[in-house]
C-alpha cells in the first residue's frame, strides 16, 4: 500500500483527487493539507511514501515546501502536480531531489503512474514537464549540469576535510542515516563510484574549492 499526503489550497481539488486516487486499491490517502505549514505538521505525524503537492500555495509555496522536506529527508518521494510548468523551476526541483512532476492537465492514470514510480525510487516527468526539463538542461551551462545543492556541497566539503559520517551528522544536526543518504545522492549526481572520484569531479566543476 502506497501512503499519500495531498497538498492543494482548494478543498474541492483535494477531495476530488483523494476520491479518484483511492479508487486504486494500492493507494491510500493518509492526510490532506491546504498549505505548506499544515503539510509539514502532517509529515511529522504521518508516515507517507509520497507527497503530492501543488506549487501555488498560500504562504510558503510548493517548491519551498519540497526543499524543506528533502532537506530533512532526502529519500522522501515527492510528486509536483501543478498548472504551471516552468523549465527553470522544474530543473531546480529536480536538482533538489524531486522525482516526479505532473501537469494538472494530465489524466489521473498518469498521476497514478507517477506516484507508483516515485514510490519505487524512480523518476517520472509527464508531458510538458518532460519537455521543460529537457529545455532547461539544454540551456544550462554544460560544466554545471551535475550541480549539487548547498547541503550536498556542504557535506562534500566536510568529507574533503576528513570528517566521518557521525562527525558530519553532529555538526549539521542530522542523523548519520541522513548523511549517508546525502553521500549516496552525491555519488549518483556526479556519476562517481566513490567519494575520491566525487571530490575530484566537484573540484573540476568548481562546486568544491581546493583543500
Amino acid at each position: 500500500m502506497i501512503k499519500l499526503i495531498l497538498v492543494d489550497d482548494h478543498d474541492m481539488v483535494r477531495n476530488a483527487l483523494a476520491s479518484f486516487l483511492e479508487k486504486d486499491a494500492g493507494l491510500q490517502v493518509v492526510g490532506m493539507a491546504g498549505c505548506a505549514g499544515k503539510a509539514w505538521e502532517l509529515l511529522s505525524s504521518q508516515d507517507a511514501d509520497v507527497v503530492v503537492t501543488d506549487l501555488d500555495l498560500p504562504g510558503q509555496n510548493g517548491q519551498q515546501l519540497s526543499l524543506r522536506i528533502l532537506e530533512k529527508n532526502p529519500a522522501q518521494g515527492i510528486v509536483i502536480l501543478s498548472y504551471r510548468v516552468d523549465a527553470r523551476e522544474v530543473l531546480s526541483l529536480v536538482e533538489a531531489g524531486v522525482r516526479g512532476y505532473v501537469p494538472k492537465s494530465s489524466s489521473v492514470d498518469e498521476l497514478v503512474r507517477a506516484i507508483r514510480l516515485v514510490a519505487a525510487g524512480r523518476d517520472y516527468f509527464a508531458g510538458q514537464a518532460s519537455a521543460a526539463l529537457a529545455e532547461a538542461v539544454r540551456n544550462k551551462d554544460p560544466n554545471r549540469l551535475n550541480l549539487l545543492s548547498e547541503r550536498h556541497s556542504t557535506i562534500l566539503q566536510k568529507i574533503s576535510l576528513g570528517l566521518t559520517t557521525r562527525q558530519i551528522a553532529e555538526e549539521l544536526s542530522l542523523s548519520p542515516k541522513t548523511v549517508e543518504k546525502y553521500r549516496s545522492q552525491i555519488l549518483r549526481r556526479l556519476n562517481c563510484k566513490n567519494l575520491i572520484q566525487a571530490l575530484e569531479a566537484a573540484r573540476k566543476l568548481h562546486i568544491l574549492g581546493p583543500t
